[in-house]
């Protein structure tokens, strides 16, 4: 693991560079600084600026802690710069500890106004306390590629492919945005059923922790997943519920979400339940370098049966020379029928695996070795979760995928 170390108003930030202990690396999401403003009656506005040259947010987001007055009826009005309302925050708004966060503003600057909704004292005693705020960049810093051309990365925005049925795709795709005290970073994340979403296990924590802190209670707790992070201004964040299932061999975690906001559900990818076949055309849909939605296609399985990242257990990865960054971690890897093969977590740039280095070869977890593993339960492991199979949506395997030339 190694980090670039900045001080912001005397708090250290560090900005994640995972190194290769950790497959493909989770990139800088932007930056989180520590705010004590206060809103009540008596100063019932407060400005976020973050106009800084040559390091200019395209959003800004705020964290609010209800700090007084539970059970009051309130108003918090969050405009942008220019003063326009985006977002009406109640008492309902915030969760059971007492915090919400703000949906993000576009630019450099944020507003935030409090009003009561009646004169009851309780109303009128509220007190709101905005603890911290993140910053987000157009682009993630300090990228390296695991790409096969130096400097040419063959991935492109989502919504630029001539095909409405790939772009279709990326709607169960998202940016996963986790934390860990002030370390922030991203992650790709895939929907495979209602309120179910699948990422990598190393997405769980920054490095240097225990392995029984990885996707513990609080860095779910401060994890989002913004499905509409594809290049417009608007989100459609989920929230991390529970974890519900993680394997470290398998680099994989699955969270049960919510969406934030009062919105619906998220359409799931369709999950295919055979596993690869050597020469069928693939297709990632990720975040690489926290970019909006990026797709990578023209590119195929290499290998069925890589091994595992951690113990080198035989056939539970694919490789392949799908172009890939940090951030990539999590992607979805479809195939050439639109079925979800596999889940991307490895790229050779920053891999100890020396033979994937050697072919320049990025890695996949294999989703039939996944949904094994879920439903296992006559071995000795005690954390299959077969209860959970029912609620992903699983294909049938009936069809034969098509090669390079793609369907």
């Amino acid at each position: 693991m190694t980090g670039v170390r900045l001080v912001f108003g005397g708090t250290l930030v560090v900005l994640l560079v995972a190194g290769a202990a950790f497959g493909e690396p989770r990139t800088e999401l932007g930056r989180r600084y520590p705010l004590a403003l206060e809103l009540s009656l008596s100063s019932p506005r407060q400005e976020i600026p973050h106009c800084t040259p040559g390091d200019n947010a395209r959003y800004l987001r705020a964290r609010l802690r209800l700090t007084a007055g539970p059970g009051s009826r309130f108003y918090v009005t969050v405009r942008d710069a220019s003063g326009r309302p985006l977002q009406v925050l109640t008492a309902g708004s915030f969760g059971e500890d007492g915090t919400t966060w703000t949906m993000r503003v576009p630019g450099c600057r944020l507003q935030l106004e409090l009003a009561p909704a009646d004169r009851d004292p309780i109303s009128l005693a509220v007190q709101i306390r905005v603890v911290e705020y993140l910053a987000m960049p157009d682009r993630a810093r300090n990228p390296y590629y695991s790409i096969q051309t130096a400097g040419q990365p063959q991935y492109q925005d989502l919504f630029s492919a001539p095909s409405g049925a790939t772009r279709v795709l990326g709607d169960a795709v998202g940016m996963v945005m986790a934390s860990h005290g002030q370390v922030s970073w991203c992650c790709s994340g895939v929907v495979v059923g209602e309120n179910l979403l699948l990422t990598n296990w190393h997405c769980g924590a920054p490095g240097g922790v225990a392995d029984s802190d990885v996707w513990s209670d609080e860095v779910c707790a401060d994890t989002l997943v913004d499905l509409s992070w594809d290049g417009d201004d608007v989100s459609r964040e989920f929230e991390c519920v529970q974890v519900l299932a993680t394997e470290k061999d398998l680099d994989f975690a699955l969270l049960e979400v919510r969406p934030s906001g009062g919105q619906g559900p998220a359409r799931p990818a369709v999950v295919r339940g055979d596993g690869p076949r050597s020469g069928e055309a693939l297709r990632v849909i990720h975040h690489p370098e926290c970019l909006p939605k990026q797709l990578t296609a023209n590119c195929t399985v290499v290998a069925t049966g890589w091994p595992s990242w951690g113990q080198g257990t035989a056939d539970v990865d694919l490789a392949h020379r799908c172009d890939t960054e940090e951030g990539s971690s999590g992607g979805a890897v479809f195939d050439g029928t639109d079925r979800l093969l596999a889940l991307h977590h490895r790229g050779f740039a920053q891999t100890s695996d020396v033979e994937a280095k050697r072919q320049r070869l990025n890695v996949a977890v294999r989703l039939d070795r996944i949904l094994a593993f879920l439903g296992d339960c006559d071995s000795a492991t005690p954390r299959c979760r077969e209860d959970l199979l029912p609620r992903i949506n699983t294909a049938s395997t009936d069809v034969t995928p098509p090669g390079p030339g793609g369907p």
